[in-house]
């Protein structure tokens, strides 16, 4: 009897609704973007008890940084923006917004572990800015490639530790913190979940 899965959204997509075993109660989708629609089509699985949680975080963040959920209900809201939200940051993790337009610290947004967000410098609802994590479990860096370590990682100035810088664009969209993904700041893109550098393929 299975309770609990965590699989893509592009697998999932496959499954819902009635592929879903029916005592299942917690399902996490995690690894690309969660679209609102497939939610609404996962919530109407004959499992009575079934939650949904979307998970974020990069493998550089030991996987799991930020979490929505569990839920049930997929808001109009949701709907209109066609995706579910990363949500707050997990226990024992940082996030900070940096926009592009950042300079010295300014443009930046903190989020603390409650997930509610100080902030630093300007700052709108639904501006677009790169997300940074740190915290527990976050990489030193990648191993033999200094220049790409230190293009990725930076040294907090708030005593939060090493940033991972994501290269993922965000949104926080709502005054309680919440954050949604926006897309990619360069050319990578995600197959089933796992990651491809497109300018790889090109070298």
């Amino acid at each position: 009897q299975i309770t609990f899965m965590a699989i893509v959204p592009s697998v999932l997509a496959a499954l819902a609704p009635l592929g879903l075993p029916q005592m299942l109660r917690h399902l996490g989708s995690g690894g690309e973007a969660l679209p609102a629609l497939l939610a609404t089509r996962l919530l109407q699985a004959p499992a009575p008890s079934l939650k949904l949680h979307n998970r974020y975080g990069p493998t550089e963040c030991a996987v799991n940084s930020m979490l929505f959920g569990p839920f049930r209900d997929v808001t109009d809201d949701l709907l209109r923006r066609n995706t579910v939200p990363i949500g707050w940051p997990s226990a024992h993790r940082h996030v900070m917004v940096r926009h592009s337009c950042a300079r010295d610290g300014e443009g930046q947004e903190d989020a603390t572990n409650d997930g509610w967000l100080g902030l630093h410098g300007p700052t709108a609802l639904d501006r677009f800015g790169e997300l940074l994590v740190a915290g527990q479990g976050v990489a030193n860096g990648y191993v033999n490639r200094p220049e790409l370590t230190s293009c990725y990682f930076l040294e907090s100035s708030r005593g939060a530790g090493r940033f991972y810088c994501t290269g993922d664009q965000v949104q926080r969209i709502g005054t309680n913190g919440c954050i949604i993904y926006a897309g990619r700041a360069d050319f990578q893109v995600k197959v089933q979940g796992q990651r491809i550098e497109l300018g790889e393929i090109e070298a």
